[in-house]
């Protein structure tokens, strides 16, 4: 009901004269005293449109006097089905909240599925064209997850989905799709639901992951925004202060003394936590060799990585070096 009186008032708004609809024997008007309604619900005064929409046939009526084109009425009947052909399927309106287009109908519809008792996350996949596979990939997600909706938005496929450990289940997904239709893909994960006029916050996150990944080159195709909080800080650090940190520690002989060697060798130690023993097997050299380098990169930079306030600092740095390379 709730969504036929906001078309009906749309309607209104946008062809100025009076509306009706007969939908399954039910007859609405706008403005709420606008008809007569005679014999067999048939109104005078009225010119009627015949809607085929949800799977049923639905009748418009436009007052009769009004000065309307025969264009402005099929757009007016497009607009109906289209707004009823999806009123049960959610996609549609997950495409208006975040276009920030929503209706009353729309938040209430998405609110039923936050009621329940399982938490709702928003995933974000991307990394592909989606043309071709979409299908294929909607079925995927469906059968690995437990998607509540599914939706294509500024070219990414977007699923609320109900699952007790979001990262697990999501690391399900990404290999299922490799496995079947042997694309990697890149999949965000934005955070909990816990309104619907949270959507748009939440797809925003997932946004600013990708970007955060291609930024400072993460080496992650499923990223939880929760989780980089640190690129996120680094991100918020006004540009200048970067800028005299990078070069107070990128002096001339560091920078000459880096090469692909010993980038590899700063990102194993941050990926290792700081263990030589698990660094030096990672990298396939001796612990002392590892030591060397450790040991080179203090005289250059006066941050020993075996330390951790070093460490951290230096990580800092590092990423700020990385995100101005980019």
């Amino acid at each position: 009901m709730e969504q036929i009186n906001d078309i009906l008032f749309q309607l209104h708004t946008i062809l100025r004269c009076k509306i009706a609809l007969l939908r399954d024997s039910e007859l609405y008007f706008y403005p709420a005293d606008a008809a007569v309604i005679l014999e067999e619900q048939e109104l005078k005064g009225y010119n009627v449109w015949n809607v085929d929409a949800a799977g049923s046939r639905l009748i418009f009526y436009t007052e009769a006097g009004a000065e309307i084109n025969e264009t402005a009425l099929k757009l007016a009947a497009l607009y109906i089905k289209d707004r009823l052909n999806d009123s049960n399927s959610l996609d549609g309106c997950i495409n208006r909240l975040l276009s920030n287009c929503f209706n009353p109908s729309d938040a209430a519809a998405l609110n039923q599925l936050i009621d329940k008792e399982e938490p709702l996350n928003l995933i974000v996949i991307s990394g592909v064209d989606f043309d071709c596979i979409e299908n294929d990939l909607k079925e995927i997600i469906k059968n690995s997850v437990n998607a509540k909706v599914i939706a294509k938005y500024q070219g990414n496929l977007i699923a609320l989905i109900e699952e007790q450990n979001v990262y697990e289940a999501c690391s399900d997904l990404q290999k299922n799709i490799l496995l079947e239709l042997f694309i990697e893909t890149v999949i965000a994960i934005g955070g909990r639901l816990e309104r619907p006029q949270q959507l748009a916050e939440l797809y925003d996150n997932c946004a600013e992951a990708v970007l955060l990944k291609q930024s400072y080159g993460i080496n992650q195709k499923l990223l939880d925004y929760q989780s980089l909080l640190i690129y996120r800080l680094i991100t918020s650090i006004d540009q200048d202060f970067k800028d005299s940190i990078i070069e107070k520690t990128f002096s001339s002989k560091f920078t000459e003394f880096l090469n692909s060697e010993m980038e590899l060798t700063i990102e194993e130690m941050f990926k290792n936590n700081l263990n030589l023993t698990d660094t030096s097997a990672r990298l396939y050299i001796h612990r002392n060799t590892l030591l060397y380098r450790i040991d080179k990169i203090y005289k250059l930079t006066g941050f020993d990585l075996r330390k951790f306030e070093d460490s951290m600092i230096f990580k800092l740095v590092w990423l700020m070096h990385k995100e101005r390379l980019k």
